[in-house]
């Protein structure tokens, strides 16, 4: 079996603390969290929870909406980030 070299040039991060590395580590050092109140849930009957840590996606890591109508949120995060840390390092793969 051939042996392949894999090369970590980056970190990324998906959080409620923020879409970017630097970002997050600055809040978390602020003591700051992601929680917050989601008042939309009243409608919910039998959803007695009202908090939430929900990732909100910057503007250029957006999917177009025809390829996340077929996604849950956690599969679009997912593709959104995958898309943005693998466009520009153009992989190859031998």
């Amino acid at each position: 079996m051939r042996k392949r070299r894999v090369v970590i040039t980056g970190m990324g991060i998906a959080s409620p603390l923020g879409c970017d590395v630097d970002a997050a580590a600055a809040r978390l050092q602020n003591n700051e969290h992601g929680i917050r109140a989601m008042p939309e849930w009243e409608s919910i009957g039998h959803f007695s929870s009202r908090l939430a840590a929900p990732v909100a996606l910057p503007d250029h890591l957006e999917i177009p909406r025809k390829a996340a109508r077929t996604m849950g949120r956690v599969g679009a995060i997912a593709s959104a980030h995958s898309n943005y840390v693998v466009t520009p390092s153009k992989p190859r793969v031998s």
